[in-house]
């Protein structure tokens, strides 16, 4: 591999990953991804199913297939994605009530909303459970490959990095011990063998090897930071309200099938996007 000129180069802090217990390595950390991970990481995400696509596919379908308000199809993205939805709703309104956001007696309005509304998440979840089970590994097929792929590039861009400095400065010395030749014999053949490191390398590793490689590639990804500094979007992130809106605020509409045609209550569903 050519070497670009640089008047100043791109700095590289040496970080161990891993532990004595699952097996330990040393990459350069750059604070991003390099190139040729991004486009290798790029590539496979936009042959893989969307999450966030088969969900919303997945709501719209409940929300027509139970006739209720087009409103309606944040609250079926929840039903499919987030089952600590009322865990949060419940949350929000004590946080809202104790912050004297809203009064004690809207605080109690909302919760009675919730009840209703919870009703109805229960009965959707249950109903859905095999698509709802369909798109978890979907999404979960989906991540495992896009984690293998990103520390294939990984140990394939930068695993030879700091070892071909280490051999490049023993071949700088005059004189070398037979310890040294062993090395550079060692440095060789371990550079040889990350350059050439592909996917079904990768998938022969300790699955928690993999897992710490992969919270690196997160922090290289997160500009340097690590994963859990800021929030990431996940699926059961897709949908929530900003903290200071009202959780549960309803049009006031009706569904267009009553709870005959449906068998669910349907009142006052719609929640509030704007």
């Amino acid at each position: 591999m050519k070497k670009y000129p640089f008047i100043t180069k791109p700095k590289a802090k040496p970080t161990t990953i891993g532990t004595q217990e699952i097996g330990q390595i040393v990459l350069p950390a750059y604070g991003g991804l390099l190139t040729g991970e991004q486009i290798d990481f790029d590539e496979v995400g936009g042959s893989l199913p969307d999450g966030f696509a088969l969900a919303s596919r997945l709501a719209v379908r409940m929300r027509i297939e139970k006739k209720l308000l087009e409103e309606d199809t944040l609250f079926c993205l929840q039903v499919v994605t987030n089952n600590n939805w009322e865990e949060e709703q419940r949350e929000e309104i004590d946080r809202q009530k104790i912050e004297k956001i809203i009064t004690t007696k809207e605080a109690d309005r909302r919760l009675g909303e919730l009840e209703r509304k919870a009703s109805l998440f229960n009965q959707l979840r249950t109903e859905y459970a095999a698509d709802i089970v369909d798109w978890v590994k979907q999404v979960r097929g989906a991540v495992a490959v896009k984690q293998q792929t990103l520390v294939t590039s990984l140990l394939k861009y930068r695993g030879a990095v700091l070892l071909k400095e280490e051999l490049a400065a023993l071949n700088k010395q005059p004189e070398q011990s037979q310890d040294d030749r062993d090395r550079i014999l060692e440095l060789k053949e371990q550079i040889e063998t990350l350059e050439a490191w592909a996917l079904d390398d990768t998938k022969q590793l300790h699955s928690a090897f993999l897992d710490a490689l992969w919270d690196f590639a997160q922090t290289e990804m997160n500009g340097g930071k690590k994963p859990g500094d800021d929030e990431e979007l996940t699926a059961e992130s897709v949908g929530k309200q900003p903290k200071d809106e009202p959780p549960l605020q309803s049009t006031g509409a009706k569904s267009s099938g009553d709870s005959k045609d449906t068998g669910l209550v349907t009142a006052d569903l719609a929640i509030a996007t704007s």
